[in-house]
């Protein structure tokens, strides 16, 4: 604002006050630049000039500026006061309380140990920024009926990404995340202290953590070695049905588990903190599912909410990828028929590896899911002989079935990935043993190896 009054007011002056002369030199643009920010400072400030007009339009241009001055100096002055009004409002709010917190506690006797961290830990929340929740946001319900798809596309489709099988379908078909995006994820909110499940809770959808936190307290268990699951096999299900009908008859009976579970003994349970990103009964879109724990959010929490059936819907307009999804699924049952499997509503404390049932899918099915990154090699190769040929021999071993390819969702390369089965022998001495060496057929030689455990490629079927 100043430097653009200077050049006004230097353009104001006249001609013979410009062509004044000090000391036989003309005066240096720096001076007259100077003296132009001083008068500027001086009238919007004070409403006062030490220079005096020569003329109409130099009064007329100081008398507009002391004006704007006034006008631009209480409206900043208002603004920082409003401005040090809400902050020390919200301040006190936060010390009120924290100070009834510590109340509360000195009038129940609380250690102080305790009291101090609960203590942090308030006062650590209290200064974190509010999360704008949607129900929050009215405007957002004057949108039309495409522009709300595009907002929940762009909502959603990082979430359900995280998924893995939901990530291969998005290679596959660009249009399954769209869909699911728009027609089946529910974007829902719970308050601190509301339940979202608790154990042995037959649920039907999975949950993904969008903002706020949830304290999970696994109800761990132990089954025993006589009340193995029963699930309906693979082979008994015709290929004529639908994929909804498969989805109905492979999940599990809540009764028929009861059953078959046999005695379960409870261990230790220990608290765990989810946040966002986090997805909550994962399994249940694919299996019927007990819930393993509580689930308690600690502040306000919004998250979005897939269920199966809408999952299923989906899916059904989508041939090749409902294929998959239907090989996925019974590969999850059979391996949910291993004995002492731990089993959580959290992906990360469970014995299930999302590799490993891919792995297990049909060899069609796993060449099915590798062609998009094989298209992506074949058009990174282009003209290149050299790049041409390894990729001919990847996509051998992918048709032959001794590998599938992914995506690392971190860093974007491609991954080839193997399924090995190793040998661990151990003596009762503690001994363990080792390959420390491969039979080469064409040398007729053993070449040296570091020691690891003997093991081989899986083979298809």
């Amino acid at each position: 604002i100043h430097n653009e009054t200077v050049a006004s007011w230097h353009k104001q002056i006249s001609e013979e006050e410009a062509m004044i002369e000090l000391d036989g030199a003309t005066r240096l643009l720096l001076h007259w630049y100077l003296q132009g920010f001083y008068w500027s400072v001086t009238a919007m400030f004070s409403g006062a000039s030490y220079r005096i007009p020569t003329n109409a339009h130099e009064s007329v241009f100081a008398t507009c500026f002391v004006v704007f001055g006034i006008l631009f100096g209480s409206t900043l002055i208002s603004a920082v006061a409003s401005m040090s009004v809400d902050f020390q409002h919200a301040r006190r709010k936060r010390r009120e309380k924290l100070v009834m917190v510590r109340s509360f506690f000195q009038q129940h006797n609380i250690p102080y140990g305790v009291s101090c961290h609960i203590s942090k830990q308030v006062a650590r929340l209290l200064r974190e920024r509010p999360t704008i929740s949607k129900r929050d946001v009215d405007g957002l319900n004057l949108l039309s009926a495409s522009d709300r798809d595009i907002l929940c596309v762009e909502l959603y489709r990082p979430i359900l990404l995280t998924n893995t099988l939901l990530k291969i379908s998005d290679c596959m078909d660009d249009l399954v995340i769209s869909d699911l995006a728009t027609h089946a994820v529910q974007w829902k909110a719970l308050n601190a202290g509301e339940k979202l499940f608790i154990p042995d809770k037959d649920t039907v959808q999975a949950f993904c953590i969008l903002s706020g936190s949830i304290k999970y307290t696994p109800k761990s268990y132990r089954p025993c070695r006589e009340g193995a699951r029963k699930i309906p096999s693979s082979k008994s299900i015709p290929s004529s049905k639908s994929l909804l009908s498969f989805r109905l008859e492979a999940r599990f009976h809540k009764d028929q588990l009861d059953a078959t579970q046999g005695a379960l003994e409870p261990t230790d349970a220990v608290p765990v903190d989810v946040h966002r990103g986090t997805w909550l009964c994962e399994l249940a879109l694919w299996c019927v599912w007990l819930t393993r724990g509580w689930a308690e959010p600690v502040t306000s929490v919004e998250f979005c909410e897939l269920r199966a059936k809408n999952l299923v819907s989906i899916l059904s307009h989508h041939p090749d990828v409902a294929q998959i999804g239907q090989d996925y699924a019974i590969a999850l049952c059979t391996f949910l028929e291993r004995p002492d499997l731990r089993l959580s509503d959290l992906r990360t404390y469970d014995d299930i590896c999302e590799e490993t049932l891919i792995c297990a899918l049909p060899q069609d099915t796993r060449k099915m899911i590798s062609e998009p990154a094989m298209e992506a090699i074949y058009r990174a190769a282009g003209q290149n002989e050299a790049r041409l040929q390894s990729a001919t021999q990847l996509e051998k071993e992918v048709v032959s079935g001794m590998c599938w390819l992914d995506m690392d969702p971190v860093s974007g390369k491609l991954l080839r990935m193997v399924h090995i089965v190793t040998l661990n022998l151990t003596r009762d001495d503690g001994f363990i043993c080792k390959q420390i060496g491969e039979w080469d057929n064409d040398q007729q030689i053993v070449l040296r190896c570091e020691p690891k455990s003997p093991g081989t490629h899986m083979q298809p079927g």
